[in-house]
């Protein structure tokens, strides 16, 4: 399970769910998800994934065992096309409401346009925050797809092999890339996936939470969101994924679950901080 958009793809890539659910309180979240959907099913590789998102001529030369960041070099001085962006936006239309029969709303339908009008404009250096560069929250999507490793010094995302790639564009056409809307902190969303996985015998393996719990606690729906997860089918190794714990000193990115939430009931998590210092 996970929160917000594509970063979800890099833990999917590492982590190999069979299944992936996406919640985000946000409606034009969900999609952004099915505009990568649709993205995904008519990229046959990377390159492609990158040249339709963008609205970029394919360079030359690129093939499936090319390095993302000669991938990413290739496509630096290369213009958008505004026809490629009109013809790719036709297309992933009709895939989402023809081949797949999704209806969108008439708010829907111009979030769809926002969200896509927004990569061609701002392209590769697309940030949570529109444009930019310069480390935190203001990392490109070229960055975080490209230049960010691991601790060998390997790029890791879910565009950093052809491998990686493939498995994701296969879940997304299996349709086993599910987004959702809901609160965290709210009565249905998580509790009704976790009944439906229940029901199946399935187990949830990871949840990645971005930096909401932050403002769970600040809404006071920190307990709502604890009792939602506790009704979740977990195993001893299931854990919550807090990248933002990586900024303290004593932050813990991979939190067991089960332990934490023993220590939230018994009184030893207080605040956010506490939360990602993975309070046992």
């Amino acid at each position: 399970m996970g929160v917000g958009p594509e970063q979800n793809y890099t833990y999917i890539a590492a982590i190999h769910p069979a299944m992936a659910f996406i919640v985000d309180i946000r409606r034009q979240a969900v999609v952004q998800h099915l505009m990568f959907k649709a993205i995904f099913e008519m990229a046959r590789e990377r390159a492609d994934f990158i040249s339709l998102l963008f609205s970029k001529p394919r360079p030359a030369g690129l093939d499936a065992n090319t390095p993302i960041q000669k991938i990413w070099e290739a496509f630096t001085p290369v213009r958008t096309d505004t026809a490629m962006a009109d013809s790719t936006y036709t297309r992933m239309v009709e895939s989402l409401t023809k081949t797949h029969g999704y209806t969108l709303t008439e708010e829907e339908s111009g979030q769809l346009k926002s969200v896509f009008d927004a990569f061609q404009v701002y392209g590769p250096s697309i940030t949570t925050r529109g444009s930019g560069g310069g480390g935190g929250n203001s990392l490109t999507f070229a960055d975080l797809t490209g230049w960010v490793t691991d601790e060998t010094g390997t790029p890791e995302s879910f565009l950093s092999t052809d491998d990686n790639y493939r498995y994701v564009k296969t879940m997304h056409e299996k349709n086993l890339i599910v987004p959702a809307s809901g609160d965290f902190g709210g009565p249905k969303t998580i509790r009704a996936i976790g009944a439906w996985l229940k029901e199946r015998g399935a187990t949830v393996s990871a949840f990645y939470l971005s930096n909401v719990e932050q403002y769970l606690f600040q809404d006071g729906k920190q307990k709502a969101f604890y009792d939602n997860v506790a009704t979740l089918p977990v195993g001893d190794t299931t854990v919550f994924i807090r990248p933002y714990s990586l900024r303290g000193r004593n932050g813990n990115p991979l939190c067991p679950i089960t332990p934490f939430l023993g220590a939230f009931n018994a009184g030893r998590v207080y605040s956010n901080n506490d939360a990602l210092a993975c309070a046992r």
